[in-house]
């Protein structure tokens, strides 16, 4: 099994949010290593949860259909693409998405890759939002897989912060993710990985 990602801005178990500054860690703000963690804690499964931000669309000041239709921009394809290659390093069993095409877009390539089909869900999306339930769903259906679901950038920030696992609300760019480890029912963890450090790790790897 693949070491999870783990970056430098982490929410941990207090349920307290700390944002790391760039004098806390050694190469600045939202530094990606790759650390051994297995995947069981105290003889409880851990699931690990990625809940990723679509990539890249089209702007929605530009875009004359209708907001639910606007597509990924070529530039938001390239994100999509080296979010599926980190992220099936991981071996995801679900990949589920908001029925708006920039999610399943987003979604799409991690699928493909894993042999899954992307499984849309309202509660990803603005039809009927409810992060919260999304993932208690998922942690309890798959103990200790990894899972993923891609939504939007302020309804996933928002479950973080209303469930007290961040304090605020930190920048969270398209094509980005929060990993999550959920035990016994409960997310324990919550860590940011910033798109810029998803491209760096992948060069490096």
């Amino acid at each position: 099994m693949n070491a999870p990602w783990v970056v430098g801005v982490s929410y941990a178990d207090d349920h307290r949010g700390v944002l790391t500054s760039p004098a806390e860690t050694e190469a600045g703000p939202f530094r990606l290593l790759r650390q051994r963690a297995g995947r069981h804690t105290l003889g409880m499964a851990t699931t690990i949860v990625f809940l990723v931000r679509h990539a890249k669309a089209a702007d929605r000041f530009d875009w004359t259909g209708s907001d639910r239709d606007r597509p990924l921009i070529d530039r938001g394809r390239t994100q999509s693409e080296r979010l599926a290659a980190a992220l099936r390093r991981e071996q995801p069993v679900l990949v589920a998405a908001s029925p708006w095409l920039r999610c399943r877009q987003t979604a799409a390539p991690l699928a493909a890759a894993m042999g899954l089909q992307v499984e849309l869900d309202d509660r990803l999306g603005y039809d009927a939002p409810d992060v919260a339930a999304w993932v208690r769903t998922a942690v309890h259906d798959h103990p200790g897989r990894a899972v993923v679901g891609v939504g939007h950038g302020d309804l996933i920030p928002m479950y973080l912060f209303q469930t007290g696992l961040v304090d605020g609300f930190p920048e969270f760019r398209t094509g980005s993710l929060f990993r999550l480890e959920a035990s016994r029912g409960r997310v324990t963890r919550a860590e940011l990985v910033d798109r810029k450090e998803l491209k760096r790790q992948l060069k490096g790897s």
